[in-house]
């Protein structure tokens, strides 16, 4: 695997040698390369679909938030995979995992072309086309994600979808019980 322009092709058509290469070879410099790609675009698309009359400062800021947490994000959740990966008993790539993930926002991509063509469709069709493409699309992010923690920790597909779903799970259980507790707490007459 020699170029960047090959190793997006090759998530795209052979995810699982690609993402072995890209956890042992670690390209940390082209993964935020991915990342800020990938980020552009759909801020791009967010800002398009956001401009109007008097939107300008919103929309900046929309995009600004969207870069901020995008980031936020990649890194938070490799540190948390890795945790939840090694945990589970998954050998320890952090950085592997790091630029791994980062190659898994590039589907994000191609929800440009989905928009482009949703605005030539009648307007009832328009939600339906980007529904459609956005689940696909964050179908193969997940498929992906799966993918990037097989491949950077050497875990079997079920330890890797358990990896994936136990810090959603972890945060829903705790948010569940504050909200109980802040129930019990009050005033009942």
């Amino acid at each position: 695997m020699g170029n960047f322009v090959e190793m997006l092709y090759e998530v795209m058509v052979r995810p699982q040698a690609t993402m072995r290469v890209i956890a042992a070879w670690r390209p940390v410099k082209q993964a935020m390369a991915v990342f800020f790609i990938s980020t552009t675009v759909t801020a791009l698309m967010l800002h398009a679909a956001l401009s109007g009359p008097g939107a300008g400062n919103l929309v900046m800021m929309a995009v600004g938030i969207h870069f901020f947490f995008g980031l936020i994000t990649w890194i938070l959740g490799a540190a948390v995979f890795n945790l939840v990966a090694e945990y589970f008993g998954g050998q320890a790539n952090g950085m592997g995992l790091f630029a791994t993930l980062g190659f898994t926002y590039w589907p994000k991509v191609f929800m440009a072309p989905v928009w482009a063509v949703a605005v030539f469709l009648p307007v009832g069709l328009r939600p339906w086309v980007w529904l459609t493409g956005g689940i696909a699309i964050a179908a193969w992010t997940i498929l992906l994600t799966v993918i990037a923690l097989r491949a950077s920790h050497g875990l079997s597909a079920q330890r890797a979808v358990l990896t994936l779903l136990t810090p959603p799970l972890v945060i829903g259980v705790l948010l569940l019980l504050l909200l109980m507790m802040g129930i019990a707490a009050l005033p009942w007459r």
